[in-house]
């Protein structure tokens, strides 16, 4: 499903979504215009910054170490996508994050890549990271 028909080439977006993969436009190198990346791996995408191939596959894997690199780029918002259908992370990641002043809302990964082109072009400090299974 293609989620997004107007391109910022100076930031990250989410171009299209489907079970396996996502497809995200990404600033060219140059500067001018966006060059297109296919994702098969979970990431993390924020306005300035991707991180691909991010190591957890599912919620059960958020490990302290990746829960403190999601801290660490101190968005006002995290979305949490968890794959084709909701999953929680335990109550304490929740909280973890609401301790911080950072909102974190989970959702199917569609949604949650939906949510985050929404956001990022409304110039929110957003992030989004994208669990692939």
């Amino acid at each position: 499903m293609r989620i997004n028909q107007e391109l910022d080439p100076s930031s990250y977006t989410i171009r299209s979504v489907n079970a396996h993969e996502i497809t995200v436009m990404s600033p060219a190198g140059n500067g001018v215009g966006f060059e297109e990346r296919t994702l098969s791996n979970s990431f993390v995408i924020m306005p300035n910054r991707l991180i691909s191939d991010w190591p957890a596959r599912h919620v059960e894997e958020l490990s302290e170490p990746l829960l403190t690199q999601l801290k660490e780029l101190d968005p006002e918002l995290l979305l949490l996508g968890t794959g084709s259908r909701l999953v929680f992370p335990q109550a304490h990641v929740m909280a973890e994050f609401s301790d911080l002043g950072i909102g974190l809302e989970v959702m199917d990964s569609a949604a949650a890549c939906r949510t985050y082109n929404i956001l990022m072009h409304e110039g929110r400090h957003v992030a989004a990271a994208i669990l692939l299974p």
